[in-house]
């Protein structure tokens, strides 16, 4: 980050502030440098957590590791088109050529790396629109009270009555950095009212849909059934009340808290910021602009489609071509892949035309 600011006030001098001067900076840019100043101002939560929870290395594959994978690309890019080109135009020289096995192996090595910054570039989209926790249990466990908890201030309805919450009720804060969405939800449960069954409908949604789940175990009364399978692994299970815990309860790993009294909310604080650290798309994020994607998903598909192309026998001249458009979606985000690079390339792995 600092060497890019750095990279914009050596082209116009030190900043005074002037919006002339600060556009010139911005202009002496390359694309993916403009996007990393965009993605600052536009998404500080994003980085502010790389900057909190990363050490400084990986701060820095934060926010270039997509600039190492293009060049990486281009490289094997460069290496396949100068083989292919070689072979058509030198066929009759005394040259060694990679094995069609070899190329197909480089080509699938590419489509995997592809697939793997597009599913971080999904998960870290994620992390921006934020992550949902949805808070689910069994009627006047306690749900809306830990919500409220969360939160410090009371936005749900809490009564004695059972069945108050009928619907979804969401808020949002911050979490170590990451943008959190608390999900309330109507208390699970077998019911004839109509009214109630949606609710219910709609809680089993949130508990299929959201990234993690708050089990909320109602202590008060003796040990029943959990409205949550057991095999998930994104479920933090708390048992509530355990100011007044029923000799029957059973509260096993729970976490035990009081939201009545705010005994243990602690520990529940702790155990969620855990679980978000530990997600995949906290752990490794990368930041994708909607072109990348675009230009991602089309490098893949010709990709693909040089495969399919292989397996046909097609002749080399057109595998070439379809390497070129893949070449051309790498220049259309980076803005410096020149046909002069493509040659030194192809010159300096057979010494031809000298």
């Amino acid at each position: 980050i600092k060497s890019v600011l750095r990279k914009a006030e050596s082209a116009v001098g030190p900043f005074q502030g002037d919006k002339g001067q600060l556009a010139a900076g911005y202009s002496a840019l390359q694309p993916q440098e403009k996007e990393l100043i965009g993605q600052l101002y536009r998404f500080p939560a994003t980085v502010q957590t790389a900057a909190t929870n990363y050490d400084p290395s990986e701060i820095a594959n934060y926010c270039y590791d997509l600039a190492k994978a293009f060049h990486r690309f281009f490289t094997d890019l460069s290496i396949l088109k100068a083989e292919t080109e070689a072979e058509v135009d030198f066929s009759t020289e005394d040259l060694t050529f990679q094995s069609r096995e070899e190329r197909r192996a480089r080509v699938m090595g590419l489509i995997a790396e592809l697939d793997s910054l597009l599913a971080r570039g999904s998960a870290t989209g994620r992390i921006r629109e934020g992550i949902s926790i949805a808070i689910v249990g069994v009627p006047n466990a306690g749900k809306s009270s830990l919500l409220n908890r969360l939160l410090g201030y009371d936005r749900a309805i809490v009564t004695e009555v059972a069945g108050t919450t009928r619907d979804t009720l969401s808020e949002e804060l911050q979490i170590a950095g990451i943008p959190v969405r608390l999900v309330d939800t109507a208390g699970i449960r077998e019911t004839n009212d109509i009214v109630e069954r949606e609710g219910v409908r709609r809680s089993q949604r949130e508990l299929e849909e959201s990234t993690l789940v708050i089990h909320v175990i109602d202590g008060s009364r003796e040990s029943y059934a959990s409205i949550v399978e057991s095999d998930r692994d994104n479920v933090i299970h708390v048992i509530n009340k355990a100011d007044r815990l029923h000799p029957g309860a059973n509260p096993g790993s729970a976490i035990q808290v009081s939201c009545l009294t705010g005994a243990g909310m602690d520990h529940v604080e702790e155990a969620i910021r855990d679980r978000v650290l530990e997600r995949p798309e906290s752990r490794d994020p990368i930041l994708l602009e909607e072109r990348h994607r675009f230009h991602l998903l089309a490098m893949k598909a010709t990709l693909t489609k040089i495969m399919e192309l292989w397996q046909q026998n097609a002749p080399d001249e057109i595998t070439a071509l379809e390497i070129d458009d893949v070449i051309d979606h790498i220049g259309s985000i980076t803005g410096r892949i020149s046909n002069e690079e493509i040659l030194g390339r192809i010159f300096s792995t057979f010494c031809v035309g000298k």
